[in-house]
C-alpha cells in the first residue's frame, strides 16, 4: 500500500482513492448478496414444492449452523492499545 501511497501528491487525494476503493467493494458485495439472495428463495421454493418443508427447514438449519461454524473459524488480529 505504501507504493500506493506515494502516487498521490497529497493526503486527502489517497483517502478519496480509498473511499472510492471501499465503496466499489461495497457495491459489488451487495449486489453478489442480492441476487445470491434471489436466488436462494427460487430454490427454497422448488425444495418446498418438491419434497415439503420439513426438508427445507432441515437444510436451513444446516447451513445456518456452517455458516456460524465459519463464522467463528475466521481470526482476526488483537491491536495492542
Amino acid at each position: 500500500m505504501e507504493k500506493i501511497k506515494n502516487v498521490f501528491k497529497e493526503d486527502s487525494q489517497y483517502k478519496v482513492f480509498l473511499l472510492s476503493l471501499l465503496a466499489m467493494g461495497l457495491s459489488t458485495g451487495l449486489s453478489v448478496n442480492h441476487m445470491i439472495t434471489i436466488l436462494i428463495a427460487l430454490f427454497g421454493g422448488w425444495i418446498w414444492q418438491t419434497v415439503g418443508m420439513e426438508t427445507l427447514f432441515i437444510i436451513s438449519a444446516v447451513l445456518g449452523l456452517c455458516n456460524s461454524a465459519y463464522a467463528a473459524a475466521i481470526k482476526v488480529e488483537k491491536k495492542a492499545v
